[in-house]
């Protein structure tokens, strides 16, 4: 998808939820744990509960290789590339899906968007 879909999908909410499907979800398990990860991605740092999603949800490595996966802040995407050696972008249409996912949020927290796209923190979404 180029910008101008994904801006237009994200002003239309039905057609925004028939393009981002979730995949993945895992709450935080309480208010300081919540604190502990948003300090960690804050200072560029995966947290532990960061990490075991991305292991968990993302492909394994060889299938990494032909993804991108994008994250809301330019050091946790150097972090986690080092760590799973999968390409992160912070930019393009990386934003536009975050603040769809928000909108959509809204009328209904660093994600994972497949179709060799993207990836954030504890929601994983994957493209039809």
């Amino acid at each position: 998808m180029n910008l101008p879909q994904v801006e237009a999908s994200v002003v239309d909410l039905s057609k925004f939820a028939t393009v981002v499907k979730l995949v993945a979800f895992n709450p935080f398990q309480s208010g300081v744990n919540a604190l502990d990860n948003i300090n960690a991605i804050s200072e560029g740092l995966v947290h532990d509960d960061l990490r075991t999603f991305l292991d968990t949800n993302l492909p394994k490595e060889k299938k990494r290789a032909k993804m991108i996966l994008g994250v809301a802040d330019s050091r946790i995407a150097s972090a986690i590339n080092e760590l799973f050696t999968i390409t992160c972008q912070h930019t393009g249409v990386v934003p536009e899906l975050l603040r769809g996912k928000m909108n959509e949020k809204k009328n209904t927290s660093t994600v994972y968007f497949s179709r060799s796209a993207t990836s954030f923190s504890k929601f994983s979404q994957r493209f039809n």
